[in-house]
């Protein structure tokens, strides 16, 4: 089986505080990626000039949005896998290797893996890595039938993308784009899920508003309302997914 080469994709937008420490780790990682490309949202500080410096390849996505600036960098990506995290990631050493052997399954078109919070409250550090991936993974799981992608810790294979890039859906106020993705994603091959794909990030996610929080969770109902109209809602039973790696 030839070795695939592995593309991370970074969308940033003035990350300069956490970008460094992200790209940092992927040079410390046991096998090395072949390629990091940072995507630029239109950055007013120095995240672009940082991630050049550290030898990323800076792509610039003036349209705002996480999802423009996403399939920006899946575009730009040569690798035959897609990986992609955030800027305040700080994967694990074995996560490129892990990433990798999760695609020696042929039927394997993506893979998640969760996180630990490096920044959280000491004392309510666990209690809110443990809620996390109950809500998120079990919880989108029963939304959509199958296992959904975490934006920050997930890698698709290229061709994978080149089936859904002209049908995942552009509007970040309608639905998750994570969500979306791997509904569209789900179509075409099993999306696994490896408990010991770990990153790190920044708990400054939780840090929000109640309406923010609300306003996400209300993405995921839209979601599935959206590609139940479309036919393609991934329903319950449809065996479109699994646990990989997990030795």
């Amino acid at each position: 089986m030839a070795i695939m080469r592995v593309s991370v994709v970074i969308p940033a937008y003035n990350e300069e505080n956490f970008i460094g420490n992200c790209l940092k780790a992927l040079k410390d990682q046991a096998v090395q990626p072949d390629e990091v490309i940072v995507v630029d949202n239109n950055s007013s500080d120095n995240t672009a000039k940082i991630a050049r410096e550290m030898g990323a390849t800076v792509v610039l996505e003036k349209k705002a949005g996480i999802t423009p600036a996403r399939n920006a960098g899946f575009n730009k990506a040569k690798g035959g896998i897609i990986a992609r995290c955030d800027a305040d990631t700080r994967p694990f050493p074995d996560w490129i290797e892990r990433i990798k052997n999760s695609f020696d399954d042929p039927n394997v078109i993506g893979v998640t893996g969760t996180n630990e919070f490096y920044d959280a409250p000491v004392e309510f550090k666990t209690m809110f890595e443990k809620m996390f991936t109950v809500l998120y993974f079990q919880g989108s799981k029963k939304l959509i039938g199958g296992e959904t992608l975490y934006g920050s810790n997930m890698a698709i294979r290229k061709s994978g993308w080149e089936l859904v890039k002209d049908d995942v859906c552009l509007d970040d106020a309608m639905v998750h784009e994570d969500i979306d993705l791997s509904i569209h994603l789900a179509q075409h091959g099993i999306i696994a899920y490896d408990k010991k794909l770990m990153v790190g990030n920044s708990f400054r996610a939780l840090r929000v508003s109640l309406p923010t929080m609300a306003e996400r969770m209300a993405k995921w109902p839209r979601s599935k309302l959206v590609h139940t109209k479309l036919k393609r809602f991934v329903r319950p039973g449809r065996k479109h997914s699994s646990s990989a790696q997990n030795k």
